[in-house]
């Protein structure tokens, strides 16, 4: 097959967090089919660059502090003739790309939005240069409608905004049997009359874990008992630990650092918290509802679509930690309940799978580099879509419209071009509706 260029992804570092094992997933799972991918991080490679499979290279520019020559470095790098596109993954890696552009004008650039650090409001100087370094950018990339809307919000026109969902993989995240739910508990030393309520995420600010201990301390002394365990590591750990010795709650709060053994944890716990303070596609949310666990998750980003406006689980205010404290109560004194959102779960995460995400990406990129023979519909409707599915933006083949007939969840529409023999005739066109008008593309769900 003809050579179709290389795409190269733009990291700050692969050290562990749900946008940098979401790109480990995907470039895993991508099809080899001419187009070849690399990855560069702008600091450290990170623990994930281990799994990074043979055929993607990893270059690692070890930059400090918040340098703009990494970008420039980056492109000197890199085979000029080979580059077709750049995607930055996360605002962090912006400039970079843009930068990267000056050494290679004819790749595109999509600047991947993730959410944000801190909640909002935002201050004005940093939405200044998110709309401003969208300007470089051939197309603006997020996975949920919430990170839309906020670009939106921001300064960023609608009409260059892509949304491509997170998938999770259902089968390594799955329930089991009862009896080997009972040996994992048994292996981590969790008692079967007590609620193990698991949080993956990193240890950060924007995460919410204070608000898990504060929740904690409101369950003290309830029956049956509930222990929080905190998956994930990051710079609030000595501090988040030091707080729940102050509050006596050592036998209630556990943390277990960065694990490799998380679908065999969600599969032993009881239920899946999420008390974000801001969020975009969650993967922990994801990884939970696929687990087949109840999800209390705080009403940030795209966790009520997650949860299928509360089918799948509970919607508890952000930064309420009495709220979480009830909900779990809730939720472990109504067996029938608690089994009917694990139920939910599972059929909510079959809507969200990581092959539908690969083959987005895939159709994407390709549309991207190849705007002539694969071209995605431009959104100009206003009708509601599909909860979970995504219209993709690009350029629209002139007389095509858009079809009628209901998307499945986390679908892509393509048009492609339709073979002459199977075009309208003359008399079939003039049956269509009015307003509607025949074109030699077609239309087409992936």
């Amino acid at each position: 097959m003809a050579d179709a260029g290389t795409v190269v992804h733009l990291v700050s570092t692969l050290e562990g967090g749900g946008v940098e094992r979401t790109l480990v997933r995907l470039l895993s799972g991508l099809p080899r089919r001419g187009l070849r991918h690399r990855l560069i991080a702008l600091r450290a490679a990170g623990a994930l660059a281990a799994q990074l499979p043979d055929h993607v290279s990893c270059l690692a520019l070890d930059a400090r502090g918040r340098s703009l020559a990494a970008g420039l470095r980056a492109a000197r790098r890199l085979p000029r003739e080979n580059i077709r596109l750049i995607h930055a993954r996360g605002v962090g890696a912006w400039t970079d790309a843009v930068l990267m552009r000056l050494l290679h004008p004819r790749a595109r650039v999509v600047l991947g939005f993730h959410g944000l650090d801190a909640p909002e409001p935002i201050r004005r100087c940093e939405a200044r240069r998110i709309r401003m370094r969208s300007r470089g950018a051939t197309r603006v990339a997020c996975p949920a409608e919430s990170s839309r809307n906020l670009l939106i919000r921001l300064g960023v026109p609608a009409d260059r905004i892509d949304v491509l969902p997170n998938g999770v993989d259902t089968a390594r995240f799955s329930p089991v049997s009862e009896d080997r739910r009972r040996a994992l508990r048994a292996a981590r030393g969790w008692a079967r009359d007590r609620c193990i309520a698991v949080c993956v995420a990193s240890l950060t600010p924007v995460k919410g874990h204070d608000v898990l201990i504060r929740a904690a301390d409101a369950l003290r002394g309830s029956r049956p008992s509930v222990e929080f365990v905190f998956i994930g590591d990051g710079p609030l750990r000595q501090r988040l630990e030091t707080e729940v010795r102050n509050r006596g709650l050592a036998v209630a709060v556990s943390f277990l650092g960065n694990r490799d053994d998380v679908p065999d944890l969600l599969r032993a716990a009881d239920l899946l918290v999420c008390p974000s303070r801001s969020e975009s596609m969650c993967n922990a949310v994801l990884e939970g509802l696929a687990s087949g666990l109840p999800v209390i998750a705080a009403n940030v980003g795209d966790n009520r679509l997650l949860l299928d406006n509360g089918a799948a689980g509970v919607i508890v205010p952000p930064e309420d930690a009495a709220a979480i404290a009830g909900a779990i109560q809730a939720v472990v004194a109504d067996e029938p309940q608690r089994r009917a959102f694990g139920r939910a779960a599972r059929r909510r995460a079959s809507a969200f799978s990581e092959e539908a995400m690969i083959a987005r990406y895939d159709a994407y990129y390709r549309s991207l580099l190849n705007p002539a023979p694969v071209m995605l519909l431009k959104a100009r409707t206003t009708e509601p879509r599909p909860s979970g599915s995504v219209l993709l933006t690009e350029h629209r083949p002139p007389g095509s419209v858009l079809p009628t007939e209901p998307r499945p969840s986390g679908s892509v529409l393509l048009i492609t071009p339709r073979p002459p023999e199977s075009r309208p005739t003359a008399q079939e066109s003039d049956d269509l509706p009015a307003g509607v008008a025949s074109t030699p593309h077609s239309a087409s769900i992936l």
